[in-house]
Formats: structure tokens, sequence, C-alpha cells
């Protein structure tokens, strides 16, 4: 199926509508105004499908072109198409690294980085692999990437892992604070929190005497 795929991911795509351009002037005006809200709708749409379904996501951004007129062109873009393909490898990432396949999962989020180098989320579940490997400098360069394009918790929590794997104890507790205001209802934040809590209190209890 990826074999045909990404031929079509590779092609700047062209659909037609032809025998539009005959209608009266009212109709014609309503024609353009209809296909420019469908375009947008499209590119909307396409996004929110494209993990679940990629073919679904490609075809919704199919565009109209009719001769030279504006308001019915709208040439896909290959940005596009890479876009909606790299949210599919991030998607079977995530899938596979669930299922414990790490080897598996770090070759789609890296696929999927290649596709789109602002795809947040590929870093993140890359971070998440390479952490998983026992790459902690790996790991957290790549959180830090996906940082930098966003802002949310999935890269934070990898790092505070790190930082609490290192005995970093309040650099984690920082993190986990910060990943738990962008998404409060975080069961992972939530449970590494109370870890956190956990180790910071040992921290503070007085040494048993001799």
């Amino acid at each position: 199926m990826w074999a045909m795929s990404s031929v079509i991911c590779s092609m700047n795509v062209n659909c037609c509508a032809k025998g539009a351009r005959r209608g009266s002037g009212g109709a014609w005006i309503f024609l353009v105004a209809a296909a420019q809200v469908a375009i947008s709708a499209a590119s909307i749409l396409a996004g929110t499908v494209a993990a679940a379904h990629p073919w679904l996501g490609i075809a919704i951004l199919f565009g109209f072109h009719y001769g030279a007129h504006p308001g019915l062109q709208f040439e896909l873009n290959a940005s596009w198409i890479s876009t909606i393909h790299a949210r599919y490898h991030v998607g079977r990432g995530d899938d596979l690294l669930s299922q414990g396949f790490s080897l598996e999962a770090e070759k789609e989020f890296r696929e999927a980085i290649s596709l789109d180098a602002g795809n947040a989320q590929a870093y993140a579940g890359l971070a998440r692999v390479l952490e998983s490997n026992g790459d902690a400098a790996g790991a957290r360069s790549q959180a830090q990437a996906a940082l930098l394009i966003r802002q949310f918790a999935d890269p934070l929590l990898v790092i505070a892992r790190l930082d609490l794997r290192d005995n970093r104890t309040e650099a984690a507790a920082e993190n986990v604070n910060k990943a738990l205001r962008l998404e409060p209802s975080n069961a992972w934040a939530q449970e590494l929190k109370r870890a956190v809590a956990a180790k910071l209190a040992e921290k503070a209890q007085p040494l048993p005497n001799p």
C-alpha cells in the first residue's frame, strides 16, 4: 500500500472540475465561493484524519482546478502531503512503541522527521525510544528539539525522567510541574509527580542514627 502511497506523496496533484463556467453570473460566483470554503475545510479535515487514514487525508486535500480562474484553482502542495505522511508514521511509531517494538518505532519516528522536520511529536516519540534504549543524551537532545517547536507534556516528561534518574530531583520536579500546567489531566505526569515527591521526601529525611 505504501509503495503506491509514496508515489502519490511525491506528486503535485491536480483535479479538474469541467463544465462549470457556462452557468449564470450569480451561479458562477456561488460556485467559486463554495469551492474556496471547501478547500479551506479540506485542509483542516485532512490533518485530523491523516494519522488514522492516510489515504483519506491525501484524498481530502485534492484540489479543484478549472481554467485560469483563481477562484477554482487549488494546487496541492507537496509539503501538505509530506505533513500527512509524517503524521501517519508518528501514529505507527506510537503504536509500535506501546507494543515494545522500539527498533521499528525508531524507524517510524525518524521517517516522520525526514518527511516533516517541524513535527514536534516525532521528535518526542524518538526521545521516548532513545530513553527506553538507555541513550540518555540522545533522548534529552530529541526532547529539547521537540520543545523548540512546541511546548507540550511528552518531551518535558522525558527530560523529567532523565533528571530523576540522574538524581536531579529539583529539576525533575520543575519539568513535571511544567508538563502539568500544560496538560493537567496527563496521567503519566501525575504518576511521575508522585515519584518525584517521594524522592524529594526521601532526600529531606534526616540520616538514621548509627
